[in-house]
C-alpha cells in the first residue's frame, strides 16, 4: 500500500472491504463467545463447542485471535487511510522516496 502509492493500494483493498472486515473480526468474536453460552457455558468458554475439551479450546482461542487480528488490521489500515487521504486533501502528498 505504501510502496505505490495511496490511490494503487485502495485498489488491492478498498475502503469499503476495510470497513466491512473491521466489522466481520468483531462480529467473529462476538458469536464465539456467544456459542459457548447458547451451548450451554459462559461467554467465551469454548469447552461446549467441541467433545475433545482440548481441541475445542485451540479451536475457540484460534477463531478468537482471527478475528481480533483481523480487526485490529483493518482498523490500523483504515486510520492510515484516513490520514493519508486528508493529507491529499490539503494538497501534500506523501511520495515515499522524497519525505517531508
Amino acid at each position: 500500500m505504501l510502496i505505490y502509492g495511496l490511490e494503487s493500494g485502495l485498489v488491492v483493498i478498498p475502503q469499503r472491504a476495510m470497513f466491512v472486515l473491521s466489522a466481520a473480526g468483531a462480529l467473529l468474536y462476538a458469536l464465539i463467545g456467544l456459542l459457548g453460552v447458547f451451548l450451554g457455558g459462559r461467554f467465551l468458554d469454548f469447552y461446549p463447542l467441541l467433545e475433545n475439551p482440548q481441541a475445542a479450546q485451540q479451536a475457540g482461542i484460534i477463531l478468537v485471535e482471527f478475528g481480533v487480528g483481523v480487526t485490529v488490521a483493518c482498523v490500523v489500515m483504515l486510520i492510515f487511510t484516513m490520514f493519508a487521504r486528508r493529507r491529499s486533501d490539503l494538497g501534500q502528498s506523501w511520495h515515499p522516496e522524497k519525505q517531508d
